[in-house]
């Protein structure tokens, strides 16, 4: 099997960016976000296990975009400024979802 580059790597993998490149294609949001955790898990703590994974969506799309400026891959670049805001939307969702929890929670209680 050919190794992959740099940038094939931060896109996970040949066959992950013909999924997102597909995805991007068809207008929809390539993978859908999962169920990060069980049903006994509180909500403040799956939204921030959320803001966690989007904040981390968001600085990888924009290092791959940062990798692709040399590359000049315009396939790429195409795919990274459609899922970047996308990206960011997520993680700003996630972010005031925790934020309005966390303001309803009581920091003195114990579990």
């Amino acid at each position: 099997m050919a190794e992959l580059t740099n940038l094939e790597s931060k896109l996970g993998g040949r066959r992950r960016a013909r999924v997102v490149a597909r995805a991007h294609a068809e207008g929809g949001e390539g993978d859908r976000r999962a169920a990060y955790l069980d049903q006994a898990a509180d909500a403040l703590d799956g939204y921030e296990f959320m803001t966690m994974a989007e904040a981390g969506e968001v600085g990888h799309w924009e290092i791959l975009a940062t990798l692709n400026e040399r590359a000049g891959k315009s396939e790429v670049r195409e795919l990274a400024a459609w899922s970047i805001p996308i990206r960011r939307r997520h993680f700003e969702d996630a972010r005031q979802a925790s934020l309005k929890l966390a303001a309803k929670e009581d920091p003195d209680e114990t579990s």
